[in-house]
């Protein structure tokens, strides 16, 4: 009756006419035909009968017919629906886990990996849930897949769970798997090792050599991670980055903003040298200029500073440019409140999320702070704290320097979304 449901009203009203007969089949199916309709889940939340269906499951999480397939599908549409709205899916998500950790002896790999991916990604870290994950999981790594693999180190280190012993059975399981690893997966255990402050060095190699194998088939955000990832924990894989630099050079300009930005400072920090590349990434670069964020623009500063290119300074003069007209806007903001005693906030006046994708996206990498990850790319601090630190001046003159450091300090305000 579930799957012939035709749209999400159909569904809940299910729901509501069969509320006592519900049983835990009855209830993944229907968590799971609301998922593949998770484009109206803002809607789907504001229900009524959505809130009965969370009550409902809630009520039979205890039950011993739940089992840990059953979590782990209820999990992954749960975070599905949740989209921004954490809150509204807080307390459901916390017996969720609770009933998973009292059952995780019935978790096959696949279901670990899919409730702690989704887990992390509706960021409702629940410790007590990622640490029996963990140690179900080095019971059971004989059993993981690469896909498992991947999704679990993605999952610990954007939900920032510090779980050395897992990271280590899944470095020496994902060694002897490497060639099973789709370039995605790749990416992300890459990403995902790095973010950790993880550095197995043979597992690194072993991706190295997989990677600059398949360069061709990685997308754009597959380059980038991974050459974020190899910079950020200082390996140099030459094969690797040899290879990612001829496919940048052919396919620069469908890189999105970050994509070039990131990778661009990935090679200049390994010290890869090679100016077709540089070039390429430059006039790219340059062309897609007026729609960098500050936050591009200060890292753009620092890369190609550090690769020594001469378009180091556009970038410089294009941010400072960029500061004094957003410094003067905040200036007739603050008058605005001094002539009507308050203003009112634009419709979206918020912070930027920290993208986790990840998303966004990112940290665990040991600073606190955010990281390069998923599809929301929040920025990775060390590489905000690089641009702070920048000592590229624009004119080379004290003065320059002086507004330059004004400029950097306006950009790293809180009210940035730094």
């Amino acid at each position: 009756m579930i799957k012939e449901a035709g749209d999400y009203n159909s569904i809940l009203d299910i729901v509501e006419s069969h509320a006592r007969r519900l049983n835990p089949i009855h209830l993944t199916a229907t968590w799971t035909a609301l998922s593949k309709l998770s484009e109206h889940k803002a809607v789907i939340r504001r229900h009524e009968q959505f809130k009965l269906l969370m009550e409902i499951s809630e009520q039979s999480f205890g039950t011993s017919e739940f089992t840990g397939q059953e979590l782990a599908l209820v999990a992954h549409s749960a975070a599905k629906l949740q989209g921004d709205a954490r809150g509204e899916l807080k307390e459901f998500f916390h017996s969720l886990a609770d009933t998973s950790v009292s059952k995780m002896a019935t978790f096959a790999p696949r279901e670990m990996s899919i409730t702690a991916w989704a887990f992390a990604s509706s960021r409702q870290a629940q410790k007590p849930l990622f640490d029996a994950l963990a140690r179900e999981a080095i019971s059971k790594m004989d059993e993981f897949k690469a896909q498992d693999i991947s999704n679990m180190a993605w999952a610990f280190a954007t939900a920032k769970i510090a779980a050395p012993e897992l990271f280590e059975q899944l470095a020496s399981a994902a060694i002897s798997k490497v060639d099973d690893f789709a370039p995605q997966g790749l990416a992300n255990m890459a990403w995902a090792f790095a973010t950790a402050g993880q550095k197995p060095r043979k597992l690194f190699s072993a991706i190295g050599n997989s990677a600059a194998e398949r360069a061709p088939d990685c997308k754009p955000r597959e380059l980038a991670n991974l050459a974020w990832a190899f910079a950020t924990i200082e390996q140099n894989a030459a094969k690797m980055f040899n290879a990612f630099a001829e496919e940048a050079v052919q396919r620069a300009d469908t890189f999105n903003d970050h994509d070039l930005v990131i990778t661009t400072w990935a090679f200049a920090t390994i010290g890869f040298r090679s100016e077709e590349f540089y070039e390429a990434m430059a006039a790219t670069s340059r062309l897609r200029a007026s729609a960098f964020t500050p936050k591009a623009l200060s890292l753009a500063v620092t890369a190609f500073q550090r690769a020594r290119h001469p378009v180091a300074r556009f970038f410089a003069q294009k941010l400072e440019a960029l500061t004094a007209r957003t410094a003067k806007g905040r200036r007739s903001s603050l008058s605005a409140v001094g002539s009507y005693g308050q203003t009112r906030p634009a419709a979206d006046d918020r912070r930027p999320s920290d993208g986790a994708g990840r998303t966004r996206g990112h940290g665990g990498n040991g600073n606190g702070g955010r990281v390069y990850q998923g599809a929301d790319h929040a920025w990775p601090d060390h590489l905000l704290q690089e641009g702070k630190r920048n000592s590229f001046y624009p004119d080379g003159d004290e003065a320059s320097a002086t507004r330059w450091k004004k400029a950097r300090r306006k950009v790293v305000d809180k009210d940035s979304g730094w």
